[in-house]
């Protein structure tokens, strides 16, 4: 995971006009009743406790080479995406990336992107 982190996700952020200071690795997030859980990367993040919040989250996986594997790691950030009230979660493996959005309006996806280009 770590070659897939340094050598796809972060040159991709970083072309995508975000900072290193823009995102934090591994951010300590309470999941329900004292379980911890450490989204890979959450970009624009709020770390004050109890109010949690982050602009994406990406998670990487080495490889995902079936549905199965896609599905589970799907359901894994999506559910750190909630927690965080993001737009929206990616994944990055050595096979590919795949985005999801909790935009559904056109509006909406311009709002958000005026907001990454002028942060």
């Amino acid at each position: 995971e770590q070659n897939v982190e340094e050598k796809l996700l972060e040159p991709l952020l970083l072309r995508l006009g975000f900072l290193e200071k823009d995102w934090l690795r591994q951010m300590s997030l309470r999941m329900g009743r004292g379980d911890r859980v450490y989204p890979d990367y959450a970009l624009l993040p709020v770390t004050k406790p109890g109010e949690e919040t982050a602009l994406f989250i990406w998670e990487a996986k080495h490889r995902i080479v079936n549905t199965a594997q896609l599905k589970e790691a799907f359901f894994q950030a999506k559910s750190y995406a909630l927690r965080l009230n993001c737009f929206g979660f990616g994944l990055a493996s050595v096979e590919s990336y795949w985005i999801s959005l909790a935009i559904t309006h056109w509006e909406e996806i311009c709002n958000v992107c005026i907001v990454i280009c002028d942060y």
